[in-house]
């Protein structure tokens, strides 16, 4: 995992999630599809992650869940700086995932609101390395 990209709207909730995968154990590249409402993009930020360094520790900030919990913000830690890069809004719950040692970050998975395609739900999906 070279680069993260992650699409903010105004309103702080997660409109698109974008990966550039090109460092797989075995050598092949994928691109996530965007997930969320289309729109103008208002804060963007780019994550460079050393090659030999795995993505382990993601948060993802939700609105306060009762029916619905809509994802607001995103972090994920930089093992190569040992810091938080972070978009959208910070606020309140927090999700922690942790992946196991062996594992890297393929993308995300989110559920979409039927009939408005408003993103409600965010999870991380994690691969096993075999080599």
């Amino acid at each position: 995992l070279s680069k993260i990209t992650c699409f903010i709207s105004d309103g702080g909730t997660i409109e698109g999630i974008q990966f550039t995968l090109t460092d797989f154990y075995d050598g092949t590249t994928n691109v996530s599809p965007r997930y969320g409402r289309p729109g103008e993009f208002s804060t963007d930020i780019n994550i460079d992650v050393e090659n030999g360094n795995r993505v382990q520790d993601i948060k993802i900030y939700y609105t306060e869940c009762d029916k619905s919990c809509y994802a607001f913000g995103l972090a994920i830690k930089n093992p190569a700086t040992n810091t938080w890069e972070s978009c959208g809004r910070l606020e309140h719950e927090t999700k922690l995932y942790q992946l196991e040692r062996n594992q890297y970050l393929l993308g995300f998975s989110g559920a979409l609101w039927p009939g408005d395609n408003e993103l409600v739900a965010l999870a991380p999906i994690a691969g096993n390395i075999t080599n």
